[in-house]
């Protein structure tokens, strides 16, 4: 016979594998990026009030590992973000939590459309100035001042929400050295900045 010690054992054992099979089964199907959310609203507004919170969620576990491997992909291609269409130059730019792709854009002094795809989780926007106006611009966005907004920028793409893309005005740009950021609180600090160089 066997004794109870040994039952009790082996009851234990199999109760493991079973976890152990199950976790395998788990994780070999899990697709992080396949995942919804059920109140999405109340996901976007928890990412975009505590940014630094959303980047260390973006890059912790599996979810970090397959975001990076894709900027990784979108960050070798060099000077694809640049298209010429019907003679205007068009400058596409991807947002996502917190960084801009790509983040040091150079350009020519000619005219020009910008579009903004939102790739992240929470609203993103594009604000082009010059790098000496960045307090004034967070002090009057965090004030909804629209009018020293305007009077401070070059340009504006405003907020636009995950999955969605905004777009600029046809411009004519003149040549210098601007900033990039998206001026939603916490975005800029958590690094969503950039350059943008008009030669």
């Amino acid at each position: 016979m066997v004794s109870q010690p040994i039952w009790i054992a082996i009851v234990i054992g199999v109760f493991f594998v079973g976890i152990g099979v199950s976790y395998a089964h788990f994780a070999n199907t899990y697709d992080p990026m396949s995942m919804k959310f059920q109140n999405q609203q109340l996901f976007d507004q928890m990412m975009s009030n505590n940014p630094k919170m959303s980047q260390q969620w973006m890059d912790s576990g599996m979810m970090g590992q397959q975001m990076q491997g894709q900027n990784k992909s979108t960050q070798t291609e060099t000077n694809s973000y640049v298209k010429m269409v019907d003679g205007v130059q068009v400058v596409t730019i991807n947002a996502k939590e917190f960084k801009f792709i790509p983040s040091e854009l150079n350009i020519n002094a000619v005219k020009t459309k910008f579009i903004l795809i939102n790739d992240g989780v929470s609203e993103h926007e594009l604000v082009v100035y010059e790098s000496s106006k960045q307090d004034i611009l967070e002090k009057a966005e965090i004030a909804e001042d629209e009018e020293t907004i305007e009077e401070n920028i070059l340009f504006e793409i405003e907020e636009v929400h995950s999955g969605e893309s905004g777009e600029s005005k046809v411009m004519d740009l003149t040549k210098g050295s601007y900033a990039i950021g998206c001026l939603i609180p916490g975005h800029y600090d958590a690094g969503m900045k950039g350059t943008l160089i008009i030669s």
